[in-house]
């Protein structure tokens, strides 16, 4: 009985752990993919800032 009882709760254990494991792996994935985000964002940004930069230095040499 005893042995029966302590094999379940092995299974129980493992079965949160795997659970967890799980829960984690998916926030990581999502963090990922919202720095992923995040970072092309960036790189949007810092082209448009060069693009405007290069038209300021255009317009200040015709001037």
């Amino acid at each position: 009985m005893a042995h029966h009882i302590m094999q379940l709760l092995g299974q129980l254990v493992r079965q949160e752990n795997e659970r967890s494991m799980r829960e984690n792996l998916e926030r990581t994935l999502m963090m990922k993919n919202l720095t992923e985000l995040n970072l092309q964002r960036q790189q949007q940004l810092l082209y448009q800032a060069q693009q405007q930069q290069h038209q300021q230095q255009q317009h200040q040499q015709h001037a």
